[in-house]
């Protein structure tokens, strides 16, 4: 499948891509309201509920905007690297999901990662019922999980 067909399948199969699906395709995170897709032998996930994808675009843009300084980025509406979107949509839920189960401990190193977090909704709907709005959440602390997030480096071909 050329490129461009591939392009025109995926945006006519997925017409609301799923905000956190680098997190959810590289297994850090999961969503009750994602839809797994097969799209040419590639992946892809789908946001099952409008308010949801709403909901995680504007959570999404908050993470980005509170850790632009930690990673460096210049504009935070332009797409990202592969590596900066994955410390974001992997690093701010699991973040998140420390800092509300009270184990906030900052992660100095790149020892141990927390657990992968099972629902990014219900993660989402915790934080509001806690904090009343997104806005309000511990946005320092989740910058650290965002930061000290780690990256797998490439394997080298031989």
């Amino acid at each position: 499948m050329e490129e461009l067909e591939y392009k025109r399948t995926y945006h006519d199969v997925n017409h609301r891509p799923c905000v956190f699906a680098k997190a959810i395709l590289c297994r850090c995170c999961q969503c009750s309201y994602s839809l797994r897709l097969s799209i040419a032998e590639r992946d892809a996930v789908a946001c099952s509920r409008q308010q949801a994808h709403h909901r995680c675009e504007q959570w999404l843009e908050m993470l980005y905007d509170n850790a632009r300084f930690a990673l460096k980025l210049a504009a935070t509406h332009a797409p990202q690297p592969h590596a900066k979107a994955i410390k974001v949509q992997c690093g701010g839920p699991r973040g998140l999901q420390q800092i509300l189960s009270r184990q906030a401990a900052v992660i100095e190193s790149n020892q141990q990662s927390p657990d992968p977090v099972d629902d990014i909704a219900a993660l989402l709907d915790q934080a509001e019922q806690q904090y009343q709005d997104l806005s309000k959440l511990p946005y320092s602390k989740i910058v650290r999980f965002i930061s000290h997030h780690p990256i797998k480096k490439r394997s080298r071909r031989k």
